[in-house]
């Protein structure tokens, strides 16, 4: 049986495929074969960067962060609550395992000077910038 070729239908499907790519739950592999656990806000300032990541329910024991060659990583291992007594899983959504999670830093950062805080479950990283990569003011003299 021979079907009609319409560009608009191969289009959508291409589109379903790219977005099918990008979703997914953040424990989940994407396309790419990465996770997108923990959740990440990134924001930068004059002063540096700031990265705030979820961790519920993780302790700080249960993470490792590390700064290398402008690479910051965050890695560890959520672990699957015990259940008590005779109790069994109805529906689990929380998955559970080792994650890494890998941020290219595009400024130099003074790797001495970076603080880490875990809070209520969220994560947060203060990661100053280097003299030579704040911006500053040049004064214009007139003559």
């Amino acid at each position: 049986m021979l079907v009609r070729w319409d560009p608009i239908r191969e289009m959508a499907g291409l589109q379903r495929d790219i977005n099918r790519l990008f979703e997914g739950n953040p424990g989940q592999k994407n396309g790419f074969g990465e996770t997108r656990f923990p959740l990440l806000d990134v924001s930068e300032s004059e002063q540096g960067i700031v990265i705030r990541a979820l961790l519920p329910g993780m302790s700080k024991e249960d993470v490792k962060i590390s700064l290398h060659q402008g690479v910051l990583s965050i890695t560890g291992e959520r672990k699957a609550p015990e259940m008590p007594g005779k109790s069994r899983v109805v529906r689990n959504e929380r998955t559970t395992g080792r994650f890494q999670r890998t941020v290219k830093l595009l400024k130099p950062i003074q790797d001495d000077q970076v603080k880490a805080s875990l809070t209520d479950g969220v994560l947060t990283l203060s990661l100053p910038l280097q003299e030579e990569a704040k911006p500053r003011q040049i004064e214009v003299a007139v003559n």
